[in-house]
């Protein structure tokens, strides 16, 4: 996640406040580490993962924008075309699997200071922004999210 604090401490509260609903017996989340744009880390919580960089988040970012989408099967593609569908799902998936590689056709990697990936979409691997404030200092929080 992507906010803008006046600490990590308070950049860390933030993420939590968002995805403390997701938190059951069987959801659980650990906040890793923040980073602030500079690439300072400040560590959390003890995690099954060691602390991410920015070049993490970048790489992480840049490889979910190539497989953000799972495509249709040609399958469905040949019933859209032929007019053959029996529900609209094969509808949705064709012209939103189209859009996104219209979108993102000459796209190779996210701007992670600007860009959102899998925004808000918390059991995917992503990138989300909440609470920006150009008045204040951006921080990336680092969360492991078991779904």
């Amino acid at each position: 996640m992507r906010t803008s604090a006046e600490s990590p401490e308070d950049a860390k509260l933030q993420a939590e406040s968002i995805i403390e609903d997701w938190a059951t017996e069987n959801n659980w989340y650990t906040t890793i580490n923040v980073i602030d744009t500079k690439g300072t880390i400040t560590i959390c919580d003890t995690s099954r993962w060691d602390p991410l960089t920015l070049k993490d988040i970048q790489q992480t970012a840049n490889e979910t924008l190539v497989f953000e989408y799972t495509p249709p099967t040609i399958e469905q593609i040949n019933r859209v075309i032929n007019n053959t569908v029996t529900n609209n799902t094969d509808y949705y998936l064709v012209a939103d699997y189209f859009k996104h590689l219209f979108k993102n056709q000459h796209k190779q990697s996210v701007d992670i200071v600007t860009e959102e990936v899998n925004a808000w979409c918390f059991d995917e691997v992503g990138l989300t922004s909440y609470n920006e404030d150009p008045n204040l200092p951006t921080y990336f929080v680092a969360i492991d999210i078991h779904t």
